[in-house]
C-alpha cells in the first residue's frame, strides 16, 4: 500500500509527499500519512484534477500494485475498487455522457471573455448537480484516504513499538558513531561515570579527587588543575 499511495501522489504538482519513496516512508514513521498536513493537500489537488490525469494517477498507483505480486485480500480489494473506477473512465458510455453534460451548459469555445464570464456568474447562482465525473473522481478520492488511514499508521501507534522501531536519534547515534574523545574526557574527570561504583561518585565540585580514584584518573585532574605551562603528573 506503499507503493500504491506513493505512486499516486508523487506525481501531483508541487510534490508535497516527496518524488522519493524513502522521503514518503520517513512521512509514515513520524504519524499517521492520513493526518498529515502534506497528504491532505496532495489529496485536495487530487480532487480537482482533470479526467485525463487522474486517469494517470489511478494507473500508476494499480501498476505499483501489480508489480508488487502477491498482495493481502484487503490490498486486492482496494485495487479491484480503482480498477473498476478505470474502467468507468475509459467507457464509451460515461464519455459520452459526459460531453452531453458539457454541451447542456451552453459553454462554447467561441465565447468572448466577457460573455463567459456572464455565464460562468449564471452558473454559479443555479448551482446545478455534480457531474457524473465530479462523483467518480470523489470515490477515487474516498477510497486514497481510507486506504492510507487503514494502512499507513505510524509505528508509534503500536504498543511495544520500540522493539522494533527505534525513533531516538539520539541514542542512536551514540551507539554506531562514536565520540571517543568526549568520552576520554568524561571517563578520566568523572570514573563513576565509566565504572557505575558509588565509590567514585563525586559528591561536591569536578574538581575534587577522591582516594579510590584510580592512578590514571588522578594524573588527569592534576594535569588539569596544573594548567599548560605546568608538566603532566606521570
Amino acid at each position: 500500500m506503499l507503493y500504491f499511495i506513493h505512486a499516486v501522489v508523487s506525481t501531483l504538482p508541487k510534490h508535497q509527499m516527496g518524488k522519493q519513496l524513502r522521503t514518503f516512508y520517513g512521512m509514515c514513521l513520524e504519524s499517521d500519512i492520513a493526518e498529515n498536513e502534506e497528504f491532505e493537500d496532495s489529496v485536495k489537488l487530487l480532487n480537482f484534477t482533470a479526467k485525463d490525469e487522474l486517469l494517470k494517477h489511478l494507473k500508476d498507483g494499480c501498476a505499483a500494485i501489480e508489480g508488487y505480486g502477491k498482495v493481502p485480500p484487503t490490498v486486492s480489494e482496494v485495487h479491484r475498487s480503482l480498477e473498476e473506477i478505470v474502467k468507468t473512465l475509459e467507457d464509451e458510455q460515461f464519455l459520452q455522457s459526459e460531453k452531453a453534460t458539457r454541451q447542456s451548459t451552453g459553454l462554447s469555445k467561441n465565447m468572448d471573455r466577457s460573455a463567459l464570464q456572464l455565464k460562468l456568474k449564471e452558473m454559479a447562482r443555479n448551482k446545478r448537480p455534480a457531474s457524473g465525473y465530479s462523483k467518480v473522481r470523489e470515490e477515487a478520492v474516498n477510497i486514497l484516504r481510507k486506504a492510507a488511514k487503514k494502512f499507513l499508521r505510524s509505528p508509534r501507534r503500536f504498543p511495544l513499538y520500540e522493539i522494533f522501531y527505534y525513533d531516538s536519534v539520539k541514542s542512536v547515534r551514540s551507539h554506531f558513531i562514536g565520540e571517543s574523545r568526549a568520552a576520554m574526557q568524561t571517563a578520566l574527570s568523572d570514573p563513576s561515570s565509566y565504572f557505575k561504583c558509588n565509590c567514585c561518585l563525586l559528591a561536591g565540585e569536578e574538581e575534587s579527587i577522591l582516594g579510590s580514584f584510580p592512578d590514571i584518573c588522578v594524573s588527569y585532574k592534576l594535569h588539569l588543575e596544573g594548567g599548560r605551562d605546568r608538566k603532566s603528573v606521570v
